[in-house]
């Protein structure tokens, strides 16, 4: 197991699923490099706090023959195969989210794909290329 790998594993807690949340979430830094794990408290939309793992930074999104680095936030649950990640794009001060069909107006990204995330049997990696692909779609 890479270093890295090991040191995420050490940051999940007990309730986690740690070698396989580890595992993915280091494949998903070796493919967005600028993501970073970390713990957060994150705020559902009922109000209700939970700490939890998140990978954090950007991604980079085609748009027009253009690509963009679109920042954003993954927050991973404890449940976390059986449920999707929520995702939530993060702007800068100097950008400003549109809602629509996959975006809300508060940034979470509403993709099929992560409506559809149990029936999926992709690997990481393929998990990560469709989400990409999907962000695509919603700028």
């Amino acid at each position: 197991m890479p270093y890295f790998e090991n040191a995420i594993r050490k940051m999940l807690p007990t309730k986690y699923r740690r070698k396989h949340v580890a595992h993915d979430m280091y494949v998903a830094v070796v493919h967005f490099q600028s993501l970073v794990p970390m713990m957060g408290r994150h705020v559902y939309n009922d109000g209700t706090t939970k700490n939890l793992m998140s990978l954090t930074g950007t991604i980079p999104v085609l748009f027009e023959d253009e690509t963009y680095n679109i920042p954003v936030c993954l927050w991973i649950e404890a449940s976390y195969p059986q449920t999707a990640p929520i995702c939530y794009v993060t702007p800068t001060s100097d950008m400003m989210v549109l809602s629509g069909k996959y975006i809300s107006s508060n940034g979470e990204v509403m993709l099929p794909y992560l409506e559809d995330w149990k029936k999926v049997g992709y690997s990481s990696t393929d998990k990560q290329r469709f989400f990409q692909r999907q962000m695509e779609v919603c700028i």
